[in-house]
């Protein structure tokens, strides 16, 4: 049995991956609750502009649509990008502005108005508050 002083050594963990920031979005897909940082909103939106992007190519060069119609494949992914990923992108803004100290519902109306887009802009690209806030704690990829 060791009687010395106790260990001082501090433990640390790695940060959260983008698969682990993605997951805690689709965790929180329809709560606009916390804070979500710069890396958890961003690896969010990239996954939603790389899904419709490649929805949009997939239409455009691989399926021949003769008829000039849209494609089942395509509106299928339309309705999974408006049905999922749009309420939980939505949901992730609304945290962005959370961790810098803003109301969600300043978001909702940057988006649902159009007024404010540049501030919107700035406020995704914003450092975290380094503090807690009145909605929530530091997100810990933040703190690093």
């Amino acid at each position: 049995m060791n009687s010395g002083p106790p260990s001082t050594q501090l433990v640390t963990t790695p940060p959260p991956t983008r698969m682990d920031l993605i997951g805690r979005c689709f965790r929180k897909i329809l709560n606009g609750w916390g804070r979500a940082s710069r890396r958890e909103y961003w690896s969010f939106f990239l996954l939603v502009l790389t899904f419709c992007v490649s929805a949009i190519a997939f239409e455009l060069n691989v399926l021949d649509d003769s008829d000039g119609g849209a494609s089942s494949v395509f509106i299928a992914a339309f309705v999974i990008a408006i049905v999922v990923l749009g309420p939980a992108l939505f949901f992730v803004g609304m945290r962005r502005y959370h961790d810098i100290g803003r109301s969600g519902w300043l978001y909702a109306f940057h988006m649902f108005t159009g007024f404010g887009t540049l501030f919107a802009l700035f406020a995704m690209i914003a450092k975290s508050e380094p503090y807690d806030n009145k909605h929530g704690p530091v997100p810990p990829e933040a703190r690093r």
